[in-house]
């Protein structure tokens, strides 16, 4: 097993993270910056909750943090994983951001 880049570069947060149904959409952006666009589901049928997250966040090693009005999201990134913890303020009841995501 390697170590956990402490250090990753802004490309390494990039891509199309999937976690279930969320998905947190990450690219680099110019200044030492990433923009985060991303999508909570939670239940099932024709209308399940939602939650939404979009913004910037300047990376301090491999965490980032990202606030849309009350919604704010950490991300921590281990290699080809992105772990994601959330404030409970981003979407309707039971709706969240945290978990294990991949590309």
């Amino acid at each position: 097993m390697t170590a956990i880049n402490p250090n990753p570069s802004l490309a390494a947060w990039g891509g199309e993270w999937k976690s279930g149904r969320n998905s947190l959409s990450i690219q680099a952006r110019n200044g030492g910056s990433i923009s985060v666009d991303g999508l909570a589901l939670w239940g099932d049928g024709p209308a399940p909750r939602t939650g939404e997250v979009q913004g910037a966040a300047t990376p301090a090693g491999a965490r980032a943090s990202v606030k849309d009005g009350a919604c704010q999201v950490t991300l921590t990134l281990a290699d080809d994983w992105l772990i994601a913890s959330d404030n409970q303020q981003c979407g309707g009841l039971n709706v969240t951001f945290s978990g294990i995501y991949r590309r």
